[in-house]
């Protein structure tokens, strides 16, 4: 995955992806990440893939600066080297 993308993901994909059987992550209690607060020019070691389960995230890429909304229920592919700006919106 060469591109950072999010779509939402159908039942379909979930399965495809084995999406059930993924590790979960929050940023419930974590100090790195408050909502409402800008995490600026973090950047993608590996590539990734994520699944939202819960709360809104603002991506803003590096490269196009147009602010991305990740929802409950997208699928991200983050690519590695991919360079953006965080905010939790909600947790």
């Amino acid at each position: 995955h060469d591109q950072f993308t999010v779509q939402t993901a159908d039942t379909g994909l979930l399965m495809e992806l084995d999406v059930a059987n993924w590790p979960t992550w929050t940023t419930a209690g974590n100090d790195r990440w408050h909502e409402h607060v800008t995490r600026k020019d973090k950047e993608m070691p590996y590539g990734e893939l994520s699944y939202l389960i819960s709360g809104v995230l603002e991506i803003v890429p590096r490269d196009t600066g147009v602010a991305v909304l990740v929802k409950p229920g997208d699928v991200v592919t983050f690519p590695e080297g991919f360079v953006s700006d965080w905010t939790v919106l909600e947790e």
